[in-house]
């Protein structure tokens, strides 16, 4: 990662704290992430790639925190975030997905169910049938909402 300094340093310390579902310490995360990145692709890049090592290294019971921010972000900040998340979105999530407990596989598959306006299809079309075939006894997997 060619961007470096000590502000993506502040924002890896600042995360090592996101081992627990908080919305202020997500939301205190996520502006800081629009603060450092701007609009700009290869800042915005570095910060992802914090988030991805964050959830990738994360302990099992702390994976979902870290998805619930990667949300905020590409929620609240848009732009490049989406663009830089959608490569390699699926692998992520299921690497993730196929290890988390089953209540943890549920908030993840509600979780994904509200990405449907925010990444491209392509993105989604990728982790769907996954989570169609292994979701936990009394899930229902995401599916396009019907109109009953």
């Amino acid at each position: 990662m060619a961007v470096r300094g000590e502000e993506f340093d502040e924002y890896a310390s600042a995360l090592s704290e996101l081992v627990v579902n908080s919305k202020p310490i997500i939301s205190s995360l996520t502006m800081l992430a629009g603060e450092i990145a701007g609009k700009d692709e290869a800042r915005a890049g570095a910060i992802a790639d914090l988030i991805r090592a964050h959830i990738k290294n994360s302990p099992v019971k702390s994976k979902l925190c870290g998805f619930y921010l990667l949300d905020s972000v590409v929620k609240n900040l848009r732009g490049p975030f989406v663009r830089i998340f959608s490569k390699g979105l699926s692998d992520l999530f299921l690497q993730a997905y196929a290890r988390v407990t089953d209540a943890q596989k549920k908030s993840m598959a509600h979780l994904f169910g509200t990405w449907k306006t925010v990444f491209p299809s392509s993105v989604l079309d990728e982790i769907e049938p996954a989570l169609t075939r292994s979701a936990p006894a009394g899930v229902r997997p995401p599916v396009a909402p019907s109109g009953a």
